[in-house]
C-alpha cells in the first residue's frame, strides 16, 4: 500500500494499493529540479523486490538502452491517461477506454 502526507496534522494517508509490476516514483526518475523531490512511504504486505535508482543510473541505463526507455514512456503514459480519465469523468461524460489493452 501507498501512503502520502496528509493535509496539515493529518499524518499518513492511505492512498492506493500497487499490483504486481507497478512502481513508485518512476516519472521523478525523467523530472528534474526542486518541485520533483517528495515524500511517499511504500509498506509491503508480502514478499517484495524494491529496487532504487538514482537519476544518473537511470540516464545510463536509458542511454544504453534506448527502446527500454520508449517502453517506459508508453506504460507512463498510459497510467497517466488512465488517472485522468478517471479524475475528469466525474465532471465531463467520457467514453470508457478500460477495456482496451496497450499497444506496448
Amino acid at each position: 500500500s501507498v501512503y502520502g502526507a496528509g493535509e496539515g496534522d493529518a499524518g499518513e494517508v492511505y492512498k492506493y494499493t500497487m499490483r504486481s509490476g507497478e512502481s513508485v516514483g518512476d516519472l521523478d526518475l525523467i523530472r528534474r529540479g526542486p518541485d520533483c523531490v517528495r515524500s511517499i512511504t511504500v509498506r509491503a504486505s508480502k514478499d517484495t523486490l524494491v529496487m532504487n535508482l538514482t537519476q544518473e543510473a537511470w540516464t545510463a541505463f536509458c542511454t544504453d538502452n534506448p527502446h527500454a526507455l520508449l517502453l517506459f514512456i508508453r506504460l507512463a503514459i498510459g497510467r497517466l491517461h488512465r488517472v485522468a480519465h478517471f479524475l475528469l469523468a466525474d465532471f465531463i461524460p467520457l467514453p470508457d477506454f478500460s477495456t482496451l489493452s496497450p499497444d506496448v
